[in-house]
C-alpha cells in the first residue's frame, strides 16, 4: 500500500518530501484460488499473489487487511485465528493462467555474490516456476576446473559447449522501428496520424500495436509506407487458423443500455452483467468495463476542473461505502418474503442483508455471513432437513433413525444398528476416543459423544423449521409455544454466539406442560408397535442393512400389509412364507378363498418337516413291497 497526492502532482517535492494531501492510494491485487480455477481450497485465508496494483481514491476504501508471506509467519494458526489476516505464497498469472512459486531474495543462494547482493538491494521476494527453485535455493555451485559459477547442475566442466536455444528466429518481431532511420521514423508517424480520424483511436493501445506491427511489415517486404491502411479490423494471430480481430467491435446502443442496468444492479460483478448483456464474450464485457468507468471518471474530473475554474465550490464526494448503497450494490433493502432466512445459518433476523452466491437455499446472507462470504469466501452453510416420517416405509426410501419403543418414557431404543458406520469411526475432539456415535455441530466441523457434549456444557435444543406448501403432505408439522414447522434437533457448541433463528432449549414446555424433548420424542421417534412385533421390525432392519435389493419373494411377502398364518393364526413372525398354490389350507375360511395365503416361520419348517418324513416313509414302503414280491415269485 502507498498513499499518494492528487492526479497531475508530483508524488515528492524539490526536498524529497511526499506533496500533499494525500488522496489517492495505490494497492495490490490479490487473488482467491477458488476465483482462478477449479480446485477446492480448504483454508479460506490462502491468496495467490498479482501481477499487478490499482491506484484508486482513499474514499474507495472498504476497510483494512493483512496479507504477508507464509515464510514470515511463525505461527500459523494463531495468525488465522485474527480477523482479517491473509497470507499467500504463489503468484497468479492472468494471461497465462498459472501460478509461480514466491520466495524470499534471501533464500536464493545458488548466485554469483555480486548478482545476488543486487538482488537483495533490489527486491525482497523472486517469482519462479515450482521447477526452478530447488535449483535457486541451492547452495553456490561452483566449475570443477576454474572455480567458476555454473548455473545448470549439468555444466561441470569448462570445455563442455552448451549451446544456447533460442534466437531472433524464435521471437516474433513486433516491431522494427529501432532500426528505421529517423527520416523514416517521422514519415512513419506523419502517415500513422492519416489512418484513422477517431480520436479515441489514436489512444488505443490495441490499435496502435497494430498499426506499428503493419508498418514493420511493409517495411520488412520494401512496400511504401502510403500502403498501409487500417480498413479491415482483422489480423492473422500465430498459432491460430482464422483471422481474429485486434480491436473488439463497438458496443450498440442497446447494449450500452443493458451494460449500464447491470451496472446499477449488480456493481463489479461483471459475469451477471455479462449474462445481462448476452451477446459479448467476457473479454469484451471488462475491456469495455473498464473504458467506461474510465471515461466516467473523466466526465466526473472535467466537471470539477470547470467548476473550479468558474470559482464555484466543488461540493467533497461521498465516500462509495455508503449506508444504502453498501458494498456497489451488494446488500438488500427490502428483503423478499419467500427470502426472509438466510441462505447459510437459517436466521430470520439482521440488521443488513447482503446478496448470496448462487447454489444457496435462499438469494440473501445475514450480516455476519455476508461479511464472511466477502471477506473469507467462507460460508457454514446448515443443510436444511426436512424429515419425512411414514408409519411404514421401505428401504431406501429415506434412512432409518434411532426410535423408542415406549417415546413418552424414552425407554427401549430400536434402530441402533442403522446408525452409519462412519459416525462410530470418527473421534470425538472431546475425549478423543473412538468408543460411541458421534453427532456433529450444527455451525462447526466439531464431532462429539452426546454424552461428552453434555458435560461440556454444549447447548442442546430444536430448530422449528418452515416447510413447503408442497412438502406438507410428506412432512410432519407440529405446533410448539409459537412456533409451526418441523422440529430439528440442534447441538451447539457453547462457544459460538447466540443465533437469531427459532430455537427451543430441550427442557421448555409448552401449555400442556410438555418440555420439547418430550414433543419430539412422541412426534417423530416414536416406533410403530401397533401391529408389529419387536423382532420383525428388528429383523426388517436388518434386512434393509445387509440385502438393500430385495428379492422377489421378500417383495411377494411383503404386498400384503397385515399377513396372517393360514394354520395358527398368527400375525407375529420373523418372516412369512407363501403356500403353493396345490397346498390348501387346513380350513376354508373366507378369507383363504381366491386369495394368496401364508404360513408363520414355525408353520413352514413344520411342514417342511412333515414332508420330508413322508417322503422318506414311501421309499422305505417300496423297497420293502419289492422284496416280498421278488421272494414270492420265486
Amino acid at each position: 500500500m502507498e498513499f499518494l497526492p492528487a492526479q497531475g502532482t508530483p508524488t515528492l517535492d524539490e526536498h524529497g518530501e511526499r506533496n500533499g494531501p494525500l488522496t489517492r492510494v495505490r494497492l495490490a491485487w490479490y487473488y482467491r484460488p477458488s476465483d482462478v480455477s477449479d480446485r477446492t481450497v480448504a483454508d479460506c485465508r490462502l491468496l495467490l499473489a498479482a501481477i499487478y496494483s490499482e491506484v484508486c481514491d482513499i474514499s474507495q476504501l472498504r476497510a483494512k487487511c493483512y496479507v504477508i508471506h507464509r515464510d514470515k509467519i511463525t505461527d500459523l494458526a494463531g495468525w488465522k485465528k485474527r480477523p482479517d489476516r491473509f497470507y499467500f505464497q504463489r503468484l497468479f498469472d492472468p494471461w497465462i493462467r498459472k501460478e509461480f512459486e514466491v520466495i524470499q531474495a534471501a533464500s536464493v543462494r545458488n548466485l554469483p555474490t555480486n548478482i545476488r547482493e543486487v538482488l537483495l538491494s533490489r527486491y525482497e521476494y523472486v517469482v519462479a516456476e515450482k521447477e526452478v527453485v530447488p535449483d535457486l535455493t541451492d547452495e553456490l555451485r561452483d566449475c570443477a576446473t576454474c572455480e567458476k559459477w555454473c548455473p545448470p547442475p549439468e555444466t561441470v566442466q569448462c570445455d563442455r559447449y552448451i549451446e544456447e536455444r533460442g534466437d531472433d528466429a524464435t521471437v516474433e518481431v513486433l516491431s522494427l522501428v529501432h532500426e528505421m532511420s529517423p527520416k523514416e521514423v517521422d514519415a512513419l508517424e506523419t502517415y500513422k496520424t492519416t489512418l484513422t480520424r477517431h480520436e479515441r483511436y489514436k489512444h488505443n493501445v490495441d490499435w496502435l500495436t497494430e498499426v506499428i506491427k503493419r508498418f514493420s511489415d511493409a517495411w520488412v517486404n520494401g512496400r511504401d509506407l502510403l500502403t498501409v491502411n487500417m480498413k479491415s479490423p482483422l489480423h492473422q494471430e500465430k498459432w491460430k487458423k482464422s483471422e481474429t480481430r485486434f480491436i473488439d467491435k463497438d458496443f450498440t446502443d442497446a447494449e450500452v443500455a443493458a451494460f449500464e442496468d447491470a451496472i446499477a444492479i449488480h456493481g463489479a460483478e461483471l459475469r451477471p452483467v455479462r449474462e445481462e448483456v448476452g451477446s459479448r464474450t467476457m473479454p469484451e464485457v471488462v475491456r469495455f468495463y473498464g473504458h467506461w468507468k474510465s471515461t466516467k471518471l473523466g466526465e466526473e474530473n472535467t466537471k470539477i476542473k470547470a467548476a473550479r475554474a468558474s470559482g464555484k465550490t466543488v461540493p467533497a464526494r461521498a465516500p462509495s461505502r455508503g449506508a444504502g448503497s453498501d458494498d456497489e450494490g451488494s446488500t438488500i433493502s427490502d428483503v423478499a418474503r419467500a427470502n426472509h432466512s438466510c441462505g447459510a445459518c437459517r436466521t430470520r433476523e439482521s440488521d443488513t442483508w447482503w446478496k448470496a452466491p448462487k447454489g444457496l437455499a435462499t438469494t440473501v446472507l445475514c450480516d455476519n455471513c455476508g461479511i464472511s462470504w466477502r471477506k473469507y469466501a467462507d460460508l457454514n452453510v446448515r443443510p436444511l432437513r426436512e424429515e419425512t416420517i411414514a408409519a411404514k416405509s421401505k428401504a431406501g426410501d429415506k434412512r432409518e433413525e434411532v426410535s423408542f419403543s415406549d417415546a413418552s418414557k424414552l425407554r427401549l431404543v430400536e434402530g441402533v444398528s442403522t446408525i452409519p458406520e462412519y459416525r462410530w469411526m470418527n473421534k470425538c475432539t472431546l475425549c478423543d476416543s473412538t468408543g460411541g456415535a458421534v453427532v456433529r455441530c450444527s455451525d462447526c466441523p466439531a464431532e462429539y459423544h452426546v454424552s461428552c457434549a453434555w458435560k461440556a456444557g454444549h447447548k442442546f435444543g430444536f430448530e422449528m423449521q418452515a416447510v413447503k406448501s408442497s412438502r406438507r403432505e410428506t412432512t410432519i408439522v407440529i405446533d410448539f409455544k409459537d412456533g409451526s414447522g418441523c422440529m430439528v434437533p440442534l447441538v451447539t457448541c457453547k462457544g459460538h454466539p447466540v443465533h437469531r433463528r427459532q430455537t427451543y432449549g430441550i427442557c421448555e414446555t409448552n401449555d400442556a406442560g410438555d418440555t420439547a424433548l418430550q414433543v419430539y420424542a412422541k412426534t417423530y421417534k416414536q416406533a410403530q408397535v401397533e401391529n408389529t412385533h419387536g423382532l420383525l421390525r428388528k429383523a426388517q432392519r436388518l434386512d434393509s442393512i445387509l440385502n438393500p435389493d430385495d428379492s422377489a419373494e421378500s417383495e411377494i411377502s411383503q404386498s400384503n400389509p397385515d399377513p396372517q398364518c393360514a394354520k395358527c393364526r398368527t400375525e407375529f413372525s420373523p418372516h412369512f412364507y407363501p403356500t403353493p398354490p396345490s397346498t390348501p389350507p387346513d380350513d376354508s375360511t373366507p378369507s383363504s378363498m381366491g386369495l394368496q395365503t401364508w404360513l408363520c416361520h414355525r408353520c413352514h419348517f413344520i411342514d417342511e418337516h412333515n414332508s420330508i418324513d413322508r417322503m422318506q416313509g414311501i421309499i422305505l414302503n417300496g423297497k420293502a413291497t419289492n422284496g416280498i414280491n421278488g421272494i414270492l415269485s420265486s
